[in-house]
């Protein structure tokens, strides 16, 4: 190529990164000039990234199983009977300003209400202990000194002696439940996910901004009980199957799922053998004694999906039952009652009830600070692997520059623009590695080149023979990687399969940068110097001889 045209090519190359990387990078700002007579701002490529849980937050709610309150709620409604009786108390003459002061100036049954509004007050109270260290010793685990929740006397735990010891049973069904409710939000397949124990008797769920219809999420995610059928909406209405709570429900059902149909949820239900035959039964029954016959699924005291049969006509026989969902209910909402059934049969049922929190938002860190800290980190990173490629193989490393601010150009759009994608650890993780491997790779082949160089061969047949030798060992590497990846992507969920997926992307991406561009941009900045001065372009100091030909 002639110096001329390197010139552009090289000129050309540079505006077009430069621009790339201004508009990926580049703050928001105000345009200084109206568009369609309005004032906009301009924002970056990397402020449309969604970032996960674990960089950018998420949301956040936290369960509480019956027999559990919060200091919260404990001292609101401790507070509120309390408020209660010293009203009633002064108001039947009794003086002081305690319910204890007031209570030992007051005659007992002189007024109803206050009798009412004292016994309630008590009650609460007394229903209650405080979980601390005072109150039972090396039980609580956390040591506080101050109760985060409040646990129910006879329930949870048991007086003994002047502390309480816990209730075993409900310590082992609390653990039961925090791992099936872990394994429910794992069907998710959230980029981040975090279920943990809270004060050691509760629950708290993280999961990412791009989840969606949170609320409804962790509601539905927090359904306890077992699989049962009944004839009405009503929950006391007597299940089928001999009460479905008493028996094992896979006796009846192999597995849930979900689907898609013209955009709206399918949920598919598997049954046994002895399921198809009693389902059958039940819902050829109906028809013949009801007048709007619906088969209403329960989890528990919860109304999952209706099975309408006014359009059969006669009972379902088949080994799998396709319900569409009510129109109220999103795709997400049937695939999150489905994994939620699903769990009834492969776990069992979780005999606790939960209430769960008003869910969040939470940041991580110091949010944005701690982002800004993260680009500013990485492009040092970037800034020192390119000086030191120049500085080392001088236009090979300009070459090199190119390429890696290509790649690294092209895994921002696509975290940014692909569906689905974001950015968390796992995935700023995986972009590192493949711009390393890429970086290695280069300077594998650079090192090739300048053995060949230095054995006598011309500048272009050493830089031949280098990707020539290179080729089969970078080809290898880059394709047994992606293969890693892919199946990796296949077999894990959660932040794996976006490490996993962002690194295959990363592979392929890496490979295409180090066998492709980077020689290609090697051609093109070879031009801007004359033949005679391109090997000490290149940093290599062997005498050019006179048949060194592009």
């Amino acid at each position: 190529m002639s110096k001329t045209k390197s010139v552009i090519m090289t000129t050309l190359l540079t505006v077009v990164i430069v621009v790339l990387s201004l508009m990926c990078v580049v703050p928001e700002f105000t345009i200084p000039f109206r568009v369609n007579g309005l004032w906009t701002k301009y924002n970056s490529v990397v402020s449309v990234i969604n970032y996960g849980s674990d960089l950018g937050g998420g949301y956040s709610a936290v369960y509480y199983p019956e027999g559990i309150v919060s200091a919260q709620d404990y001292n609101t409604q401790a507070k509120y009977y309390e408020t209660n009786a010293i009203d009633e108390l002064k108001a039947a003459g009794a003086t002081g300003d305690t319910v204890q002061a007031l209570k030992a100036t007051y005659t007992a049954g002189s007024s109803r209400d206050a009798d009412t509004a004292l016994k309630n007050y008590e009650d609460y109270v007394g229903k209650y202990v405080a979980y601390t260290t005072a109150n039972f010793g090396e039980d609580v685990i956390k040591g506080v000194t101050d109760a985060a929740i409040y646990l129910e006397k006879n329930e949870v735990c048991f007086a003994e002696d002047d502390a309480f010891v816990l209730n075993e049973e409900f310590v082992e069904e609390f653990g039961k439940a925090v791992q099936i409710m872990a394994k429910r939000f794992d069907k998710k397949n959230f980029s981040f996910l975090q279920v943990s124990k809270k004060d050691d008797f509760t629950v708290q769920v993280k999961v990412p901004y791009t989840a969606t219809d949170v609320d409804t999420l962790f509601e539905q995610m927090g359904y306890t009980g077992n699989i049962s059928l009944r004839a009405s909406a009503d929950v006391s209405n007597t299940p089928w199957w001999g009460g479905i709570g008493n028996e094992d429900i896979t006796k009846y059902v192999k597995n849930v799922a979900s689907s898609t149909t013209l955009g709206a949820g399918v949920v598919q239900v598997d049954f046994t053998k002895l399921g198809r035959e009693d389902f059958y039964n039940i819902t050829n029954t109906m028809k013949d004694n009801e007048t709007d016959p619906k088969v209403y699924f329960y989890v528990g005291e919860n109304e999952v999906i209706a099975l309408d049969l006014s359009t059969q006509k006669e009972g379902f026989d088949g080994d799998t039952v396709y319900i569409p969902v009510s129109e109220t209910l999103t795709v997400d909402g049937a695939e999150n009652l489905t994994i939620v059934m699903d769990s009834c049969i492969e776990q069992g049922a979780i005999d606790l009830k939960f209430t769960v929190s008003q869910t969040v938002d939470y940041t991580v860190g110091s949010g944005a600070g701690a982002m800004m800290a993260i680009y500013i980190i990485f492009a040092l990173l970037v800034l020192g692997s390119i000086a030191f490629f120049i500085v080392r193989y001088k236009g090979l490393g300009l070459a090199h520059a190119y390429a890696l601010l290509s790649f690294l150009i092209c895994m921002i759009m696509f975290v940014a623009f692909l569906p689905g994608m974001l950015l968390n650890a796992s995935s700023v993780f995986a972009v590192a590695i493949t711009a390393i491997l890429l970086s290695l790779v280069n300077a594998y082949i650079f090192e090739n080149i300048r053995k060949g160089f230095n054995t006598g061969k011309t500048l272009t047949s050493a830089i031949k023979a280098g990707y020539k030798s290179s080729l089969a060992p970078v080809l290898d590497t880059h394709i047994l990687l992606f293969a890693i990846a892919f199946v990796l992507y296949f077999i894990s969920i959660g932040e794996m399969a976006v490490f996993s997926f962002v690194f295959l992307l990363g592979a392929l991406t890496s490979g295409i940068a180090t066998l492709l561009l980077t020689r290609y941009y090697a051609y093109i900045t070879r031009g801007l110097v004359v033949r005679s001065q391109q090997p000490n372009f290149y940093g290599f100091k062997r005498e050019v001889s006179d048949d060194d030909q592009d």
